[in-house]
C-alpha cells in the first residue's frame, strides 16, 4: 500500500483543510484491511476496549448499546442493519496504528485515535455532526456518505447554518432535519475528509469496514480551564487583591476602580505565554486512556537500566516536542521535560520513530541528563521494553 502520488498535500491544506469536505479518491493505493470484522468483534468483547453497537437503518429506529459484548451476541446478529464501532483500535493493533503514517502531513499531536467500524448493508449511525475534523478511510466494501451544511464556523465562532433540533435517539445525538448537499460513494482506499461541524451520514451498501481518523480540537472552555489551573498551581496564597480605593462615600458601594484593579491583577497573571506553552504541550499529550499506561513497581533507578537495550513508546502514550531558545521541551503523557540543545536530535528521533534503539540508548546514557530522563519516562510508563 502507498499514498496516492497524485495527492497534493499543499493544495489540500490551502483549499480544503478546515474549510470544506473533500473526497480523496484512492488516497491509499492497493488498500488492504489491517483488521477483519472478526478482529473487531474480538476487541469489542474485551472489557478495557471502548465499543458500541448501533442497530437499525432509519434514524428514528436506531438503538445504541455499549460494550463489552458477549461473543455469542455478536455471532447471532442479523445479516443487515447494524454497525459495530470500536474506539482507538490503533492502540490495540499495530497494522491499524501504521495507517497513521499516511497522515504525517498533519501534526501528530492533532490526531486523537483511529476508530474502526464494521457495518452491514443499511447500517449507519444516523445524520450527525462532530466537533472535530475526521478522515473517513474506506476499507473493504462500499459506503455512501451524504454531507450537509456546516453549522458553525469554528475559526470565528459565528454561525453559518442552523442545526435545528438535535434528537436524542437512544443516546445518539442526531439531526432532526438533515438536507443532503453532496453525496460521495467510497470503496477500498478512498478517503473523505469532513471538517468539524459539517453534517454527515454514512450508510453501508455492503459489509464494509471504515477507519475514522479523528483529530483533537480542545474547546476554548477546556483550554481556559486547563490554563487557569496551571496559573493557580503556580500562584502562591500570598498573592491577593489589595488595591482598594481609599476614599469611600458609601460602604456598600463597589467602586469601578476596584473592579478594574482586580481585573488587571488577573489579566497580569494570565499574560504568561511561557505558562500557556507548558500547559498546551502537556494538554495535547494527555493520553486518551491513561489507565492503559502501567508503571513499574517498584520504580526503577539508574542502576536498574541495562547498558545495552532498546526501548519503545507505549502504544497508549502520546509524545511531542517544542524547540526553545536553550534546547528542547519533550512532552510525554502530559509531563514536561526541559532538555539541553544536545537532546534536540534525540527527541526528534524518539517522537518520530517512537523507539530508542540500542545505539541511541547508549548515547543517551553518556549524557548528563540522559539517565534521569530514561528513569522518569520508564517510571511513568511512557517507555517500555519491546
Amino acid at each position: 500500500m502507498q499514498l496516492n502520488p497524485q495527492f497534493d498535500v499543499e493544495q489540500f491544506l490551502a483549499t480544503s483543510w478546515q474549510r470544506e469536505p473533500r473526497l480523496l479518491p484512492k488516497f491509499i493505493e492497493d488498500f488492504v484491511d489491517p483488521v477483519s470484522a472478526d478482529d473487531l468483534a474480538g476487541l469489542a468483547c474485551e472489557i478495557e476496549v471502548e465499543s458500541r453497537l448501533v442497530h437499525g437503518t432509519e434514524p428514528s429506529e436506531l438503538r445504541l448499546e455499549h460494550g463489552p459484548f458477549p461473543e455469542q451476541q455478536l455471532q447471532t446478529l442479523n445479516e443487515r442493519g447494524w454497525t459495530l464501532l470500536v474506539q482507538a483500535v490503533d492502540q490495540w493493533d499495530e497494522g491499524v496504528a501504521d495507517l497513521l503514517h499516511y497522515f504525517e502531513f498533519l501534526p501528530a499531536w492533532l490526531i486523537d485515535d483511529v476508530m474502526v467500524s464494521f457495518a452491514t448493508p443499511g447500517g449507519g449511525v444516523g445524520p450527525h455532526y462532530d466537533n472535530y475534523d475526521v478522515f473517513l478511510l474506506q476499507g473493504s466494501g462500499n459506503r455512501k456518505w451524504q454531507v450537509g451544511a456546516r453549522y458553525l464556523d469554528t475559526s470565528t465562532g459565528s454561525a453559518v447554518g442552523d442545526p435545528g433540533e438535535l434528537v436524542d435517539q437512544d443516546g445518539l445525538k442526531l439531526l432532526a432535519d438533515f438536507t443532503t448537499l453532496q453525496t460521495f460513494e467510497l470503496s477500498a482506499g478512498d478517503a473523505l475528509y469532513i471538517p468539524a461541524r459539517f453534517a454527515h451520514w454514512g450508510i453501508a451498501h455492503s459489509n464494509s469496514l471504515c477507519y475514522s481518523i479523528g483529530l483533537r480540537h480542545p474547546s476554548a472552555a477546556e483550554m481556559l480551564e486547563g490554563f487557569s489551573q496551571a496559573i493557580i498551581d503556580k500562584t502562591g496564597p500570598e498573592i491577593r487583591f489589595h488595591e482598594v480605593s481609599q476614599k469611600i462615600t458609601n460602604p456598600a458601594e463597589i467602586r469601578p476602580g476596584d473592579v478594574a484593579a482586580g481585573y488587571q491583577q488577573i489579566a497580569r497573571l494570565l499574560d504568561s505565554p511561557t505558562t500557556f506553552q507548558n500547559y498546551f504541550g502537556c494538554a495535547v499529550t494527555e493520553p486518551k486512556y491513561p489507565e492503559l499506561i502501567s508503571r513499574p513497581q517498584p520504580p526503577v533507578t539508574p542502576d536498574d537500566i541495562p547498558a545495552s537495550t532498546s526501548w519503545e513508546i507505549n502504544p497508549a502514550s502520546r509524545v511531542a516536542f517544542l524547540r526553545t531558545a536553550t534546547g528542547v521541551q519533550l512532552f510525554a503523557d502530559a509531563s514536561l521535560f526541559e532538555l539541553p540543545e544536545t537532546f534536540v536530535a534525540i527527541v526528534e528521533s524518539l517522537c518520530a520513530q517512537r523507539i530508542i534503539p540500542v545505539s541511541e540508548h547508549e548515547r543517551i546514557l553518556q549524557t548528563e541528563a540522559g539517565p534521569q530522563l530514561l528513569v522518569e519516562l520508564i517510571n511513568q510508563g511512557t517507555l517500555i521494553a519491546p
